[in-house]
């Protein structure tokens, strides 16, 4: 089986986050032995205690513009107490503490420091600990603020004395999410009858739309229902967190644009500003729900989707009443988690240059044995020609042939 040269599979190395450059590494382990010598005895008796702590020796450096602050920042955090996460260039994440640290810096060589580091594996492990199933808390979390965002919409849709909440323009709006989600359920994956279990929701709601706009709680609750119907007719994983990803970023913007001429007018736009708010929130939750089902295959896709999410819940919560704010941030300190937790083990992605004109079949060869692997390297490239990729020409890769989970 081929397999990616050397220097291709090495990986940016970095102590608590903190991007350092390790040019050699050496670890230690061993036994902890206690030999027992006895007079007039020619055979020692050896007593076994155990495994001896791994501990490893490097010298972390610093280079650039910024090697200042990298190394306030890093001799800061070997200053906490616990461990912190180190990834080495030859594929080792684990988590060290600290034993000691030496720093060097020269008039010889202006914008670099070293620091001898002394670390040692942490052994937390080893010891009986509670294990958090990180996609149950976002899972849990993405319920909490979906009823909180209801809440906010109850709070701010408002229909007394407020002639401009029964205006057309309201219905129109509940009419395009009911269309949007009616192409989505039409495309679903599941059987018909739940398609057509759907369809006829989203019919109710758009004829009891007008009655409903006296009462937003209800409101927000059945289009919370039907959001959630629909894309439960998507597969679970990646599809289904593109199909939430798709309404919470586009609902919205193709509505009709309300001039604020008048003092109705405001309202209608207030009112708008309320729905988009509650379907792209709800659309939200749903997407970071469905993120804790999907099974990335590289790290970078892994951190591009925990990016993504936690932008849109933050941005969203930065308007959001203090109740809803808090139900917010605490989705996205979920997701965070979550992603981060499960994104360490993935493969991360790497460059490879054919020498000469090859199918993409024959580079899925080359790298990794296997040429049904094929469709994973046209769909992350995009080439033209997938039967003739021009020699040369950099492609993306993952750095070994190794998936994720």
């Amino acid at each position: 089986m081929a397999k990616l040269p050397e220097h291709m599979t090495l990986r940016l190395a970095s102590l608590a986050g903190i991007k350092i450059e390790v040019p050699t590494r050496s670890m230690s382990g061993g036994r902890q032995l206690h030999v027992h010598e006895f007079v007039q005895s020619e055979e020692p008796y050896i007593e076994d205690l155990g495994g001896k702590a791994n501990k490893f020796s490097l010298d972390a450096v610093l280079i650039g513009a910024d090697y200042k602050t990298r190394l306030d920042q890093l001799l800061a955090a070997c200053a906490k107490p616990g461990p912190l996460e180190f990834i080495d260039p030859w594929g080792l994440t684990i988590r060290v503490h600290v034993e000691s640290w030496e720093q060097t810096i020269s008039q010889k060589e202006l914008g670099k420091a070293v620091l001898r580091l002394s670390l040692v594996k942490d052994g937390t492990g080893a010891q009986p600990s509670v294990v958090t199933d990180t996609s149950y808390v976002t899972r849990q979390a993405s319920g909490t603020a979906a009823t909180s965002v209801i809440e906010w919409f109850a709070d701010s849709f408002s229909v007394e004395n407020n002639p401009a909440a029964l205006s057309a323009d309201p219905v129109a709006a509940i009419g395009n999410l009911v269309s949007k989600l009616s192409t989505m359920a039409r495309y679903g994956t599941a059987p018909a009858q739940s398609i057509s279990a759907a369809l006829s929701q989203a019919a109710s709601l758009q004829a009891g739309a007008f009655g409903l706009l006296r009462t937003p709680t209800s409101l927000g609750g059945q289009a919370q229902g039907l959001i959630s119907q629909v894309l439960g007719l998507v597969s679970t994983g990646a599809p289904r967190y593109q199909a939430s990803r798709y309404l919470a970023n586009s609902y919205g913007d193709d509505l009709e644009i309300i001039p604020a001429t008048t003092a109705t007018h405001r309202a209608e736009i207030a009112n708008r500003g309320a729905l988009v708010n509650l379907v792209r929130g709800l659309a939200l939750t749903e997407q970071a729900k469905a993120s804790a089902d999907v099974s990335w295959m590289v790290r970078e896709d892994a951190e591009a989707a925990r990016a993504e999410l936690s932008m849109g819940l933050e941005n969203l919560a930065s308007i959001a009443p203090d109740t809803t704010y808090v139900t917010l941030t605490d989705l996205r300190t979920a997701v965070v988690t979550d992603i981060t937790a499960r994104a360490l083990d993935l493969s991360r992605l790497s460059t490879f240059t054919p020498q000469a004109h090859m199918p993409a079949l024959l580079v899925a060869h080359k790298l990794y044995g296997d040429a049904s692997r094929e469709g994973e390297i046209v769909g992350r490239n995009r080439p033209m020609m997938p039967g003739y990729l021009s020699a040369g020409q950099p492609l993306t890769v993952m750095a070994d042939a190794g998936g994720g989970r």
